[in-house]
């Protein structure tokens, strides 16, 4: 099994996969299809909102990894190397993973996304108090 996974997240939260298995968890995290980006129903011949995801069924004998080190600069519309710290263990274990982002005990990804959200409230505070 190939997996191409990506150290940074462009869109939504900007938050870093700083671990193999962050990036593993957000890999699987399914996405809500909702508004412009709706699925379209084959039976009922409309579109509907939806979540598009994915499941590992079984654990394969060997993966491979990829991780996409280079990214987008939107303001000059060239190809950056992302040179940020990624760790891996040096056993993955998948079995957390089998059940889907569902079955996934530990989230690091929510945790880090919920920490991430935290300190940028408290420098809006921060600076509010400055100003008064």
């Amino acid at each position: 099994m190939d997996i191409s996974l990506p150290i940074r997240n462009e869109f939504g939260t900007g938050v870093v996969n700083s671990s193999l298995e962050m990036a593993l968890e957000n890999y699987l995290k399914p996405d809500l299809l909702e508004g412009a980006n709706q699925y379209e129903c084959s039976k009922c011949e409309t579109k509907v909102d939806a979540m598009k995801g994915l499941k590992l069924t079984a654990a394969p004998q060997i993966v491979s990894v990829s991780l996409n080190r280079f990214t987008l600069d939107y303001e000059t519309f060239q190809r950056v190397k992302v040179t940020d710290r990624v760790s891996f263990p040096e056993v993955l274990n998948l079995n957390d993973y089998m059940q889907g982002y569902e079955g996934i005990k530990d989230k690091l990804y929510d945790k880090e996304v919920e920490r991430a959200q935290q300190f940028q409230q408290a420098e809006v505070n921060k600076n509010l108090e400055k100003e008064q």
